[in-house]
């Protein structure tokens, strides 16, 4: 999934298996996935986190992300995911 985004990313800032990518190979912040283009990110995501017709999709996000390793969740994904089920859950 990430090859494309990846493409997009100087090979110190890709995103690598069992790291979450807030950080680069450096160790610095890497604001490099914050300049992506979001419709770019959002076409990635989407099928694993939406039903067509229906929007987001609590079950079909918990099962997403229960696949990732701990290790590349970062605190912006968890942050995002308490959100987006907060908010949906009223309309569930």
């Amino acid at each position: 999934m990430s090859v494309d985004i990846n493409s997009r990313l100087h090979p110190h800032e890709q995103l690598k298996v069992n790291k979450n990518g807030d950080l680069d190979e450096g160790g610095n912040f890497n604001d490099s996935l914050a300049k992506l283009s979001s419709e770019l990110v959002k076409g990635v995501i989407d099928p694993f986190v939406n039903i067509e017709g229906k929007g987001f999709c609590i079950e079909k996000t918990q099962n997403f992300v229960s696949r990732m390793p701990k290790e590349e969740i970062s605190e912006d994904i968890v942050n995002m995911y308490k959100y987006l089920v907060a908010t949906n859950e009223k309309f569930q």
